[in-house]
């Protein structure tokens, strides 16, 4: 029995020995387990961006994660176990941030802090949104705190940003200068954003780079001038390069750099984060030198979807996704602000154009009735002295004076040819000429040779690059407005210089409406440019009208010449711009691109005319004795049969019993019919009735309607022996 019970007992001690390594195995395990969880848990709250902590009565850190010793500029392992005031006991912010903790723990209440402030241990101030709640710990009476701080100091930017963008708007509205306005939004940015600079440039039209332009001769690199004829000009500026003096971008053409591209619509914004290794970022050093981290650019838009514009920053923070919607938002009130002042310039362009026009149209009144009164009086002037020559032996010495009245009445009549041309109803034929060949033809003139003679160091260059050169014109005006556009080039340059004549097709689309201000189409684009003194910009603006001139009167110029140049352009549905500063000037003409072939009349001028006088019968209708007489008169000379009548009624009445070859017809013939009327007239008697119109002024409606109603030919007055010679027989040969 004895042994037994030692047996029991020895198997007993065995079993506890057991039990006690089975316990301690399961302690271990757990205790292994809970180390991990707390290992895991210490891992998930130190990845929460929030602040997150314990404390218990006493004030000491019984668990903090990482965020909140971050805060304190300590470790976790240095916070856990000592108190608050430990760290920031000169810091009032953050000593009542933390002060009230044992009066939440006192009233056992939840307490909740929308919002409050601090400066961390960097000097940083940060906008919390806190939650205190207290409890006791499990399975004691002891009293604790648990404390979840979010930080809200991105949202509380935010919604600064926000506040100080409405200011700005409300700001600009006080502001009535557009650049002022221009300086404070960028001036707004920089102060709102933290930017390093801000810049914005506006889109101007038809603006070419000139030899000041560092782009005008780039041939590589991202500054290479892709679009000459539009170009970005730096309007505001502010920051590191405050001030509108830098060189290289105060004028960006479109498609260079990040900002052309932009504007010319390649790209609509840009936005990085990583300038000085983007690979779109042209120079990475000078970003890397100014510490530059972010660069954002936006197109500024029209109320149409036009480009205007850009707005561009670059700044040494990253710019987050919050920033570029409100950057966005900075980019349309910019926007509205430029098409605003471009609302204010076109109504201001408006009237001043509607002033011009009323003024031309009150000068070109008077002129025409002027030059019409003139032209009769020239009429006897440049023609009799003709017939009286025909009379004179070549030995007279009356000879040379009639010469002499002759040709100073055709000078006198040229003068009259333009201020019909001032009045705009000159009567002249259309018809589809090739731009190139009329230059040429000027520069190969006798005139263009004397103008040349006058100004010997003065080099004219031409690039007549219009592959399609063809418009639908009257040659004889536009060719003078060639003339008067090179020839006052010249005698700006003086004694030395450069000319250039260069002619250009251009398609004008939809999009470029806004910035040319002529309808869409394809257009042959004249222009002519020079590197003279330019035109002061207080003459600018009254170049073109009547008279206006800077010139010597009757020795240098009748002060007609760029009136005679906005009026044909005008005729001929075109558009003119000019631009000029102190490096020169630049005319740019815009014709409207002819379909029509050109069309020989197989006439040779050197050729004698088949058509012989004899027998045949001419009626003169005008309403002027004078005329009257001088065309009867030529034509008895010539050898036709010659009858006339001083009223398109009478003209009428006379062919019904006197049937006539040709009638050479006054157009403006008062009081009673016209000379439209009086062919209408005539073509119910005879439909096949040969007939010339005659005019030194009319509505050239009218002439055109004669001309489509089948009248043979047009002469204008005053005119020559020969001309009306060769009109005549023209009309008969026809």
């Amino acid at each position: 029995g004895y042994n037994a019970l030692v047996q029991k007992i020895v198997n007993l001690n065995q079993t506890l020995q057991n039990n006690n390594l089975e316990l301690e195995d399961r302690v271990n395990e757990r205790t292994t387990d809970l180390q991990e969880s707390e290992s895991q848990l210490r891992q998930i709250i130190d990845l929460v961006p929030h602040f997150i902590f314990v404390k218990d009565e006493t004030g000491k850190f019984e668990i903090v994660n990482k965020a909140t010793a971050e805060v304190f500029g300590t470790t976790v392992e240095d916070l856990t176990g000592r108190k608050d005031v430990d760290f920031v006991a000169n810091d009032a912010e953050l000593v009542n941030f933390w002060s009230d903790d044992f009066e939440v723990i006192k009233s056992g209440k939840i307490k909740f802090i929308p919002e409050e402030k601090i400066t961390d241990s960097e000097n940083k101030t940060r906008y919390l949104q806190t939650t205190k709640v207290p409890f006791k710990i499990s399975g004691t009476e002891i009293s604790a705190l648990l404390g979840i701080a979010v930080d809200i100091t991105d949202r509380k930017h935010t919604e600064q940003q926000i506040i100080r963008l409405n200011h700005l708007r409300e700001e600009l509205l006080g502001l009535t200068n557009f650049n002022e306005k221009l300086i404070h939004i960028t001036d707004a940015v920089v102060d709102i954003f933290d930017a390093d600079f801000c810049r914005v440039w506006i889109i101007k039209s038809a603006d070419r780079c000139n030899d000041s332009c560092p782009h005008a001769e780039a041939t590589e690199g991202p500054h290479v001038c892709l679009h000459r004829e539009r170009c970005l000009h730096l309007a505001a500026s502010s920051g590191r390069y405050s001030g509108l003096d830098s060189a290289m971008h105060g004028r960006v053409p479109f498609g260079c750099y990040k900002i052309g591209m932009i504007a010319s619509g390649a790209i609509e914004s840009f936005n990085t984060n990583d300038v000085t290794h983007d690979s779109q970022v042209h120079d990475h050093d000078w970003a890397k030198k100014l510490g530059l981290v972010s660069f954002a650019g936006y197109c500024l838009f029209s109320d149409k979807g036009l480009p205007i514009g850009v707005i561009a920053l670059f700044s040494k923070h990253a710019i987050d996704p919050h920033e570029a919607g409100l950057l966005e938002g900075v980019a349309n009130s910019t926007s509205q602000v430029i098409q605003m002042n471009m609302d204010d310039t076109e109504k201001e362009a408006m009237r001043a154009n509607l002033h011009r026009a009323q003024k031309m149209e009150a000068i070109g009144l008077m002129a025409s009735g002027v030059a019409h009164d003139l032209n009769n009086i020239l009429a006897g002037i440049v023609s009799y002295p003709e017939l009286l020559l025909l009379q004179l032996a070549e030995t007279s010495e009356l000879r040379k004076p009639i010469e002499e009245i002759r040709d100073s009445g055709k000078r006198a009549a040229t003068v009259v040819a333009d201020l019909l041309t001032v009045a705009r109803g000159a009567a002249s034929t259309k018809a589809p000429c090739d731009v190139n060949v009329l230059i040429q033809d000027y520069l190969d003139s006798p005139e263009f040779s004397k103008l040349t003679s006058r100004h010997p160091g003065v080099i004219c260059t031409k690039l007549l690059n219009a592959g399609n050169p063809i418009i639908y014109c009257s040659s004889v005006h536009v060719r003078k407005t060639i003339m008067n556009l090179l020839t006052n080039a010249m005698e700006a340059l003086g004694k030395n210089g450069n000319v250039t004549v260069t002619t250009a097709n251009q398609t004008i689309e939809k999009t470029d409406i806004l910035e040319n201000k002529i309808p869409p189409g394809s257009y042959v684009l004249i222009t002519i440019c020079d590197d003279g003194p330019g035109i002061a910009s207080k003459d600018l603006n009254h170049i073109f009208e009547p008279f206006y001139t800077k010139k010597i009167m009757g020795r240098s110029g009748t002060g007609l010449g760029l009136s005679i140049v906005w009026n044909t352009v005008q005729d001929h549905n075109g558009e003119i711009f000019v631009e000029s500063n102190e490096k020169g000037s630049i005319f740019q003409l815009y014709f409207p691109l002819s379909t029509e072939e050109i069309i020989s009349d197989g006439l040779d001028t050197n050729t004698v005319q088949t058509f012989t006088p004899k027998d045949t019968h001419i009626l003169v209708v005008d309403d002027e004795p004078q005329l009257r007489d001088i065309a009867t008169q030529i034509l008895k000379t010539i050898g036709y049969k010659v009858d006339s009548v001083c009223s398109g009624e009478l003209a009428v009445t006379f062919v019904k019993d006197n049937p006539v070859d040709l009638i050479v017809m006054d157009m403006l013939m008062e009081p009673g019919m016209n000379g439209r009327q009086t062919y209408e007239e005539i073509l119910k008697l005879n439909p096949n009735q040969k007939t010339i119109v005659t005019s030194g002024f009319s509505e050239s409606t009218d002439i055109k309607a004669t001309l489509e109603l089948g009248a043979n030919g047009f002469i204008k007055k005053p005119y020559s022996m020969a001309n009306l010679d060769r009109a005549v027989k023209e009309a008969l040969d026809n």
